[in-house]
């Protein structure tokens, strides 16, 4: 199933991400050398139970490039995670994270 691309303004950056699925909201964050494409396998069996979200963290593609990357961080990534899921209207939700995405997830 071929899910619609969306774009969300967060803290400054326009972030890409596709979402699919009803029920409790499932937060895909990917780590450093990927985007939200690494997520693909999962979305579909886990968008049967569940609101899933997988977007691509601020300096990944396909979202432009935005300033020098001095502050790429772990911080920064947390923040922009959290601003994310409460723009949406999420509430609270499950976090999965790979890699620097669970690293993110923890800040």
């Amino acid at each position: 199933m071929q899910v619609q691309t969306k774009k969300i303004l967060i803290n400054g950056v326009e972030l890409n991400y596709i979402e699919q699925g009803k029920g409790d909201p499932v937060v895909f964050v990917h780590g450093s050398l990927e985007d939200f494409h690494t997520w693909g396998l999962q979305i579909e069996p886990f968008s049967e139970h569940y609101h899933v979200i997988a977007y691509s963290r601020r300096y990944h593609y396909p979202n432009a490039w935005v300033g020098d990357g001095t502050d790429y961080s772990a911080t920064l990534h947390a923040e922009d995670l959290a601003a994310l899921i409460k723009r949406i209207g999420l509430g609270s939700a499950h976090v999965v994270g790979h890699s620097y995405g669970a690293y993110t997830k923890n800040r």
